[in-house]
């Protein structure tokens, strides 16, 4: 990841954008997976079983890891070893930090809802896209669905790219946040919580914070080893 990771992401972030606000590809899709004459979602929320597998046990993992990661990070600092790895330790803990805030506080400020609060879907919400204001007769502008929260806390493990320095395990680092990110949004998804477009922007969203955040550090570190006598 870097220069060129950053600048397509931050493509495919804009382009995803523009085709979702101009388009009515996220209500085609939660139609399917919605049923409207039993008025039940694909996926059960309140099933404890997928639950659990889907949404409780990997936010627990993902802070196990999290810990984890830092201790190893701490106690090599202090040993002054490991350099490699004590830098893969940094972007990974800032990588998951800043995707995660990011992705909760935007949802402070798009305020848009989530499919199972639309009227289409059983809810009393009119359906608002990110761009578009919500009727002036309508005054629950309450809306917590945008970006993805859930599934960023799986994407910002793109991050373990940088914990390796073999590409077979580069890509096995990026894999893990690919389909661990996949299969906490694609739950939120079946079960009416996201539309397709809220895990695809996370999902670029997360790209574009984790190659910055990697090259800003990279920049720092040139610049101290260059200063270093």
């Amino acid at each position: 990841m870097g220069r060129k990771t950053l600048v397509g992401s931050l493509f495919l972030l804009s382009a995803t954008i523009l085709v979702f606000e101009f388009s009515s590809l996220d209500m085609y899709l939660q139609h399917f997976l919605y049923n409207s004459l039993s008025q039940h979602w694909t996926v059960d929320a309140s099933d404890p079983l997928w639950r659990n597998i889907f949404y409780v046990y990997p936010k627990k993992l993902i802070f196990l890891f999290a810990a984890v990661i830092a201790s190893f990070g701490v106690y090599w600092w202090k040993k002054k070893t490991h350099l490699e790895w004590r830098r893969g330790c940094v972007r990974v803990l800032l990588s998951l930090t800043t995707v995660v805030l990011l992705a909760i506080g935007g949802k402070e400020v798009t305020r848009v809802h989530c499919p199972n609060a639309l009227k289409e879907f059983g809810g009393a919400a009119p359906y608002v896209k990110l761009l578009e204001k919500y009727p002036s007769d309508y005054n629950d502008k309450r809306g917590n669905c945008f970006p993805a929260g859930h599934a960023s806390g799986g994407f910002a493990l793109f991050s373990l790219y940088f914990l390796f320095r073999q590409k077979k395990y580069q890509r096995l680092g990026w894999a893990i946040g690919f389909v661990l990110g996949w299969a906490m949004g694609g739950y939120q998804m079946l079960k009416g919580a996201h539309f397709l477009s809220h895990t695809l922007v996370t999902m670029f969203l997360s790209l574009v914070l984790i190659s910055a955040i990697h090259l800003a550090l990279e920049r720092s570190e040139n610049h101290h080893q260059a200063s270093t006598p």
